[in-house]
C-alpha cells in the first residue's frame, strides 16, 4: 500500500474532487529474465535512491552558493538517470559516474550539511573546494549525458547505413529481376 496524500499545498483550500499523489515516488523497470539487464537495472535503481537522498540534502544547505550548485548537480544527475532508465544497458557506458563520482557526491554533501547543522565555520578555501568538486561533477555528469547521447547518434548512423545498404541491394535485385523478363535469354 502506498502512502497517498492530497496535491495540495498547506495552505491551499481543498475545492473539488480528491486528486492524489504517491507520497514518495519509485521507478521500476519491466521484469526480465535476463540476469545482466537485471544487474543494469538494479544499479540505475540503487544509483537513483542515492540521487533522491541527495535532493533531500540540498534544501538543508544554508549557504545559497553551495546550494546553488548542488541544484545543477542534481538536475544533471536526473537528465542522466533519464536517459538510463530509457536504455539501462547504457550504465557501462557511464560506469564512472556509478562506481565513483556518485558515491563521492553523496559523502561531500552529507559532510558538508553536518557541519552546516553543527554550526562550524568552514574555511573560505573548503567552501571554493566544495564549489570547485561540484562544478567538476557537474561537468562530467555532461559529458557521460554526452557519450550516451553520442552513443545513440553511433546506433542510429549505423542503422541508416544498414537500411540505405539493405535499400540499394534491393534496388539492384529489381533491375536484375526487370532485365530478365524483358529479356530471358
Amino acid at each position: 500500500n502506498v502512502k497517498k496524500k492530497l496535491l495540495l499545498d498547506d495552505e491551499d483550500e481543498f475545492v473539488g474532487s480528491v486528486i492524489l499523489k504517491p507520497e514518495r515516488a519509485t521507478r521500476r523497470f519491466e521484469e526480465t529474465d535476463d540476469l545482466e539487464l537485471q544487474v543494469l537495472q538494479r544499479t540505475i535503481e540503487e544509483g537513483f535512491t542515492k540521487i533522491q537522498t541527495y535532493d533531500q540534502i540540498v534544501p538543508s544547505i544554508r549557504d545559497g552558493e553551495i546550494r546553488s550548485e548542488m541544484r545543477i548537480v542534481s538536475r544533471e544527475a536526473h537528465v542522466l538517470f533519464e536517459e538510463l532508465y530509457e536504455s539501462p544497458r547504457d550504465v557501462k557506458k557511464v560506469r564512472d559516474f556509478f562506481t565513483f563520482y556518485l558515491d563521492s557526491l553523496l559523502s561531500i554533501s552529507e559532510k558538508y550539511a553536518d557541519l552546516e547543522r553543527r554550526g562550524a565555520q568552514v574555511q573560505l578555501d573548503t567552501k571554493n573546494q566544495l564549489i570547485s568538486n561540484l562544478k567538476m561533477i557537474g561537468q562530467k555528469l555532461k559529458q557521460q549525458q554526452t557519450l550516451l547521447l553520442e552513443g545513440d547518434t553511433v546506433d542510429l548512423e549505423r542503422e541508416l547505413l544498414t537500411i540505405e545498404k539493405v535499400l540499394t541491394q534491393e534496388t539492384e535485385q529489381r533491375k536484375q529481376e526487370e532485365s530478365y523478363r524483358h529479356d530471358p535469354f
